[in-house]
């Protein structure tokens, strides 16, 4: 996870070297609507706030089989 948050922060920070990015950003928060208007970017408190016990929360309460449909195709022996 350290990995993955360093990763995530040297984005955020190479986001000051690209203008025109910064200004497709600041109109997508401007034009549309929350929550469509969020960055992929986050805020690097964000990014330091998840640990692996957020992430595991998350994916308990979020990651759901519910209302799957299994689909096979081919010759497949049940």
């Amino acid at each position: 996870l350290e990995a993955c948050r360093e990763i995530a922060l040297q984005d955020l920070q190479g986001l000051e070297d690209s203008p025109a990015e910064q200004v497709l950003l600041d109109l997508k928060a401007r034009y549309h609507p929350a929550p469509l208007n969020r960055d992929r970017y986050g805020t690097p408190e964000g990014i330091e706030a998840v640990t692996p016990a957020v992430v595991r929360d998350y994916h308990a309460r979020h990651f759901r089989p519910g209302g799957c449909v299994l689909s096979v195709a081919g010759m497949f022996d049940w």
